[in-house]
């Protein structure tokens, strides 16, 4: 449409180009019509035809002067139209003449003819024009009813009597069909009647209604001179015969014409006998408004008022709303007046009918009801009534009418259509549906209750839907609660409420997720009984999610424990419950959870439930329990780092060392990184050296030091290790040689090698050797903690206090803390200087302690003591 559109707007440009041609112009008007542009098409017409005309080519473009032509009468241009028309003619007749050829009857020309004849003696009214074109195509085709009928026409509208004649003659000889031969009868008769010829008239009108009894326009006339010459009799003849006849053929449109005009000329003398061929037609013409319109007035204060009634009752059911409400209301009363109750009240039932908006004839009518007690009766009317009032009295009558049908009539179905009708006009009203649910439902139709719900909802703003869908879901919860879909399609329905909840009333949102918790709880239970697993599962996993919701995590947790503990390899539910689990710090649950994933899972995510496991159940004061599974995923995934870690952790916590020395020492045989083997081994040492297994720590360590054999912290350690096991000569011999390989440059290495010899000379029992060895090992790296305070320590329990105090004094410099708080290196300084009677200084040096550390007691102890 877009490229048409656009091809059009190009076609329209060119089309004002001086030397565009006839084809461009007639493909831009195709266009122009096919789009439905007319505000381009006629513009484009008279481009076509300019063109034409200033080529010389007018015959090429007749059609457009037609098409012009078409367009400017049908916007009512009719002259313009004439002008076209005429042009497009005179082309026709040119190219005729340039031929030789005669105008014929199924000609575009004569065509052309016949439409201007039409429009001048039509629109423009130039009689006399449209005759001279008539009688032109008359020549051509005398027998063409197109054009002789609206001929003869005008010239009676022209008065030209002698041409009409003859033209009746000429069409004798040229018309056979029998209803145009009758046509051409009747318009001999008119001149015949317009003539002074009445008595020739009279004979042909008589022969005429023998043929055709029934021709209406005949016994018009036939009467009309009778009657115009005062012959009553003949007249009355004339139509009791038509009369006769027209019952006879059962005719009921010619039976009340007659009727009635033989009505009219008894009337003036007889008006008894002029009622009773009016109530004898009524057999034909019971329902015609004119004969019983005309029958009623016929009626005088002093004829029976009973049939008067009777004739009234009838006109009321055929007459016009506004003139059968006064008529009802007359009727009424004149039943009343003849004492006939059921009289009064179908008058105003019949009025009501025709008339329903008249609130006089609405409210006598319901009275007359609820006195009568005819409730049926009166429900249908309050339901008609509704159809023709504003919206507040139809519901107002919509719902008394339920109410009968309810409770009068004890037809709840009836009841349920009639507040279906109020649902429509007021599709936000809950109540109403509600009520008319509650019928549907009463007389089992459940199907046809939740098919109105659905259309009320579709239909409904977006501030009624809410309740409109917990509505369906109460349906279906309580009609088909042994179908599964239904109850799923309940389920969808609430879950449907919650998404819409701020529409719902009150925000009753937590009412409304008790009402889905308990239909699932229904739909678990069904499922169960027919052994869908599937099904009820699904249910499992949205009460999980629920019940949280409901501030009832404890419930969803039992929910999804209790599956996984009938169905162990259920993934889903054991990733769910951990998670749950996990967010109500419920730990024990929790490792129950993870232990489940871990034997379901592979791959990541079993990982990942074996970190979680061994987490849970350390947080449940039950580490141990998942031992074996870090075990075995660590087995499974032996370079994992996080997983060792986690073991390590565990190992340490129960006190495992050995048994996470010997995984450590597996993975070091294992592996082909000489670097990772040796960070393998060392660690694996440290693991049986912490777990008092010396032998295996010093063959560990010596397998590292055949790897990296200038290690010198492994060589500590196997000194450690042999010190262990009481070997003090092995111990002191490795230390030594590492000394002399080390050489005398100072260095952490040489500290903590100078600190092995003076662990050795400890289990020697050579006090003198552990002090040099440790002032040699503090002079070799002042920053080595350890050692400072080992020295500080011993020093001061052997009395060598100037020693002691500056070990304690390096301590308090140490840019990384050692296992000697800087607090306790200011108290044991407190104390020496106590003890060398120095009170001022130990106050000072008690102080420092306790500001190191407002919390540790033994410095508060201390400057109790002092007095402070």
């Amino acid at each position: 449409a877009a490229d048409d559109a656009t091809l059009l707007w190009a076609l329209s440009l060119a089309a004002e180009l001086d030397d565009v041609g006839l084809d461009v112009l007639t493909r831009a008007v195709e266009l122009a019509r096919e789009v439905g542009d007319g505000d381009r098409l006629v513009p484009l017409l008279e481009r076509t035809i300019e063109v034409g005309r200033r080529s010389g080519a007018l015959a090429e473009v007749r059609w457009a002067l037609v098409d012009l032509a078409e367009n400017q009468r049908r916007a009512g241009l009719f002259q313009r139209a004439a002008e076209l028309l005429g042009e497009a003619i005179a082309s026709c007749a040119a190219r005729r003449a340039e031929e030789g050829a005669e105008l014929e009857g199924d000609s575009e020309e004569y065509q052309l003819e016949l439409r201007f004849a039409e429009l001048t003696g039509g629109p423009l009214g130039d009689v006399a024009a449209a005759i001279a074109s008539y009688e032109k195509l008359l020549d051509v085709a005398p027998g063409d009813a197109r054009v002789w009928r609206p001929l003869l026409t005008l010239y009676r509208r022209a008065g030209r009597t002698a041409e009409q004649k003859e033209c009746l003659g000429r069409l004798q000889e040229h018309v056979t069909d029998p209803k145009e031969l009758s046509l051409l009868r009747m318009e001999r008769v008119r001149l015949m009647i317009e003539g002074g010829e009445s008595e020739a008239a009279e004979q042909e009108l008589r022969a005429i209604l023998a043929e055709s009894p029934s021709d209406e326009e005949a016994q018009t006339l036939l009467a009309d001179l009778l009657d115009g010459s005062g012959r009553r009799d003949e007249l009355k003849e004339l139509l009791e015969s038509l009369h006769r006849a027209a019952r006879d053929r059962g005719d009921g449109a010619e039976v009340a014409r007659t009727a009635l005009r033989l009505a009219r000329l008894l009337a003036a003398e007889d008006r008894q006998e002029a009622r009773s061929v009016l109530t004898a037609s009524l057999t034909w013409t019971s329902e015609n408004r004119e004969v019983l319109r005309s029958l009623l007035e016929l009626f005088g204060d002093e004829d029976d008022p009973t049939e008067r009634a009777d004739v009234m009752e009838n006109l009321i059911q055929v007459e016009e709303p506004s003139a059968a409400e006064a008529l009802s209301l007359a009727l009424a009363d004149l039943r009343r007046e003849l004492d006939d109750g059921y009289g009064v009240g179908k008058a105003l039932e019949l009025g009501f009918r025709v008339c329903p908006t008249s609130d006089e004839l609405a409210t006598r009518l319901r009275q007359w009801l609820r006195d009568e007690r005819d409730y049926g009766r009166l429900a249908e009317m309050l339901v008609m009534e509704a159809e023709h009032r504003p919206v507040d009295v139809a519901l107002e009558r919509l719902d008394e009418a339920a109410r009968l049908y309810a409770e009068e009539l004890g037809d709840p179905s009836q009841a349920a259509d009639t507040l279906g009708r109020a649902v429509q006009r007021a599709p936000e009203d809950l109540g109403r549906l509600t009520r008319m649910v509650e019928h549907l439902v009463a007389v089992g139709d459940a199907e046809r209750a939740l098919a109105e719900i659905s259309a009320a909802f579709d239909r409904a703003p977006e501030g009624a839907r809410a309740e409109l869908a917990r509505l369906r879901a109460t349906l279906r919860a309580s009609e088909y609660s042994t179908s599964p879909e239904a109850l799923e399609l309940a389920a969808q329905d609430l879950e449907l409420t919650e998404r819409l909840a701020g529409n719902l009333a009150g925000s009753n949102v937590e009412e409304v997720r008790r009402q889905h918790v308990n239909l699932l709880e229904r739909m678990r239970t069904l499922y169960a009984d027919i052994a869908d697993e599937a099904g009820e599962r699904s249910v499992v996993l949205r009460l999980a999610e629920l019940l949280p919701e409901l501030d009832d995590a404890y419930e969803a947790l039992e929910t999804l424990a209790g599956w996984l503990r009938e169905h162990p390899m259920d993934v889903e539910v054991a990733r769910r419950l951990g998670s749950l689990s996990e967010a109500m710090e419920d730990w024990g649950t929790a490792s129950f959870a993870y232990a489940r994933l871990l034997d379901a899972s592979e791959g990541a995510e079993r990982r990942e439930a074996a970190l979680r496991f061994a987490d849970a159940a350390e947080r449940a004061g039950t580490a141990m329990v998942a031992r074996s599974a870090l075990e075995s995923v660590q087995r499974e995934n032996p370079g994992d780092e996080t997983l060792r870690l986690r073991l390590r952790q565990m190992y340490e916590a129960a006190g495992a060392y050995a048994e996470l020395g010997e995984i450590l020492l597996g993975q070091a045989d294992t592996t082909g990184d000489v670097e990772e083997q040796f960070r393998l081994l060392k660690e694996a040492g440290e693991l049986f050296l912490r777990a008092d297994v010396g032998g295996a720590a010093c063959e560990i360590f010596q397998r590292a030091l055949a790897l990296r054999p200038d290690a010198y912290d492994v060589v500590f350690q196997l000194s450690e290790a042999h010190l262990a096991l009481g070997e003090v000569d092995q111990a002191a011999t490795v230390l030594e040689q590492a000394v002399e390989a080390h050489g005398k440059r100072r260095s952490p290495e040489l500290s903590q090698l100078q600190h092995g010899l003076a662990r050795v000379a400890y289990a020697r029992g050579d006090d003198e050797l552990v002090m040099t060895w440790l002032e040699a090992a503090l002079l070799t790296d002042r920053q080595n903690g350890e050692v400072a305070a080992q020295l500080a320590v011993f020093a001061q329990e052997k009395g060598r206090y100037d020693v002691a105090i500056k070990a304690l004094q390096l301590v308090t410099l140490l840019k990384t803390p050692c296992s000697m708080s800087r607090a306790e290196a200011y108290l044991r300084q407190a104390m020496i200087a106590e003890h060398q009677g120095d009170a001022k200084k130990a106050l000072l040096l008690a102080r420092r302690a306790a500001a190191a550390d407002p919390e540790y007691p033994e410095a508060q102890s201390f400057l109790s003591q002092l007095g402070a």
